[in-house]
């Protein structure tokens, strides 16, 4: 039974689309873009419409939303507008999913972050939460370079997640693992590190377990995070290749940056010492 979605009562200088406008059986998931000319508030109406096919019977369901369309689509603090212009008409769609010992399954309430890095200036699209079955989406976004992260609480992300936009929308999945059940991974997919976070102690290297490994490209912005395991052994992978920082934190210890510009898969050991 197909679903046709439609919206109602939109405020004067406003209009709102559906892609699909139609949802036909299994598909659960319809983006809404919302164009205004100058910014504008309202409350509108979605309703959602299906026909059985046989008895001619429609059933209907309705929904009120508040609209508020921002002077910069698509920035995460939207009464702070940059000097420049914002969003745009594309979006990055996907689904999170955790990995464990066992395999993979979709993760609910992983918190996703957006930036949007464009040739002179980026920002920050803000954050979305991932749905029941892992799904997630960032509308409004311009033609640029988006780098995701995920996680937050429980879950970090061993490997990066950006993409290129040009004149399509793009499916980005993300992989995330438990924060305190790391994965070592002694190939991972290039570009990628793999290395050991140590002390040195009296009776020589001891591997540093729980430390957190940090992968900062474009000017600070976190690419990928891993947990080091109980041998103090971490891996990272599909790394951004522009020139970037890798840093082991853990409390009690000295943070210690590292640039590197990461080619194919390479090993970096790192030692950490107590303050």
């Amino acid at each position: 039974m197909a679903i046709t979605l439609s919206a109602e009562g939109l405020p004067a200088g406003m209009s709102a689309s559906f892609a699909p406008e139609t949802l036909p059986p299994g598909m659960t998931r319809s983006i809404m873009t919302i164009v205004a000319g100058p910014p504008v508030e309202g409350m509108v109406t979605i309703r959602a419409s299906s026909n059985d096919g046989q008895s001619g019977v429609t059933t209907q369901s309705t929904a009120r939303i508040a609209i508020r369309v921002s002077p910069c689509p698509g920035y995460a603090i939207p009464d702070r507008c940059p000097p420049f212009p914002t969003g745009g008409d594309l979006a990055i769609t996907g689904v999170v999913r955790e990995r464990t010992a066992e395999g993979v399954r979709p993760a609910e309430g992983v918190s996703v972050w957006a930036w949007v890095q464009r040739p002179t200036n980026g920002y920050s699209a803000g954050r979305v939460t991932s749905g029941p079955g892992g799904e997630y989406v960032f509308p409004t976004l311009p033609p640029s370079f988006v780098v995701l992260q995920a996680g937050g609480g429980a879950w970090v992300q061993p490997c990066g997640a950006s993409v290129q936009l040009a004149g399509s929308g793009q499916v980005m999945d993300i992989e995330v693992v438990s924060k305190s059940r790391p994965i070592f991974d002694s190939s991972p997919e290039a570009p990628g590190i793999t290395g050991v976070v140590y002390e040195q102690a009296a009776d020589g290297r001891r591997p540093v377990a729980g430390a957190i490994v940090f992968f900062e490209t474009l000017f600070e912005i976190v690419a990928a995070t891993t947990t080091t395991d109980e041998q103090g052994r971490y891996s990272l992978c599909r790394l951004p290749t522009t020139a970037s920082y890798i840093t082991p934190y853990l409390p009690g210890y000295a943070v210690t940056p590292k640039p590197v510009t990461v080619s194919g898969v390479m090993v970096m050991d790192f030692e950490l010492v107590r303050q």
